[in-house]
C-alpha cells in the first residue's frame, strides 16, 4: 500500500517541518529561467533507417554514440535540449543569434553521428552557418539525405566543425566560450 499522509500517523507532527523545506525549494527551483545555449540532434531517423529486426546491432551503435554525446555534454557541466528533424523543421527558426525553437534560443547546435538528414535540416543549418552560428558534428557527413544517397550534406559539411569521437564535443564548446557562468575553484577546476 502506499503511505498514508494523515493525522494518523507518528510522525503527524513533524510533516509540517518536511513540507515547509520541500515548500521553500520549490519555490527556489521554479525562480528564473532555464537556458541551454546547445541543442542536440536526435538521431531516430538514422535509427529507422538502420533498424533491422534480425539485427539491431546498427541501431543499438547508434543509440551507444548518440548517448556518449549526451554524457560528455553533462559530464562537462553543459545545459543542452534535444531536438528531432519533424520538429526541428515544423518549430525551427533562424534568427541572427540563434536558432530559435519555442521559446527557447540556441547557440550551437550538434549533430551526433548520423546516417541521414533531412533537407529541411540542411537548410535551416545552412542559414544558421551563414549567421555565424556553431554547427559541431561527430565524425563525417552523413552520406544519406531524406534517407536517399546524397552528396548535400557534404557540401554543409564544410562549414561544420567535426570532432572524431563523441567525446570530444565539449572540448571544441571549450574553446567557443559559450557558457555564461562558469564556477571553478581555486585551482581552476569546475
Amino acid at each position: 500500500y502506499p503511505q498514508t499522509i494523515s493525522y494518523q500517523q507518528s510522525w503527524w507532527k513533524y510533516n509540517k517541518i518536511l513540507e515547509d523545506y520541500f515548500a521553500r525549494i520549490n519555490f527556489a527551483m521554479t525562480q528564473g529561467k532555464f537556458s541551454a545555449d546547445v541543442l542536440v540532434l536526435h538521431p531516430v531517423e538514422s535509427g529507422w533507417c538502420n533498424y533491422r529486426l534480425s539485427d539491431e546491432s546498427a541501431t543499438t551503435k547508434i543509440n551507444e554514440k548518440f548517448i556518449a554525446v549526451m554524457r560528455n555534454l553533462s559530464g562537462n557541466h553543459y545545459d543542452f535540449d534535444l531536438c528531432d528533424e519533424s520538429l526541428f523543421a515544423k518549430y525551427g527558426k533562424i534568427e541572427k543569434d540563434g536558432i530559435k525553437l519555442g521559446q527557447m534560443k540556441y547557440k550551437v547546435f550538434v549533430i551526433p553521428e548520423v546516417q541521414t538528414l533531412r533537407t529541411s535540416t540542411l537548410k535551416l543549418l545552412k542559414k544558421f552557418i551563414e549567421n555565424k552560428g556553431i554547427v559541431i558534428g561527430v565524425n563525417q557527413s552523413p552520406e544519406l539525405v531524406d534517407a536517399i544517397k546524397s552528396d548535400k550534406a557534404k557540401e554543409l559539411y564544410k562549414f561544420v566543425e567535426i570532432v572524431s569521437e563523441p567525446v570530444k564535443v565539449s572540448k571544441v564548446l571549450d574553446k567557443k566560450n559559450i557558457r555564461a557562468i562558469v564556477i571553478k575553484d581555486k585551482s581552476k577546476k569546475e
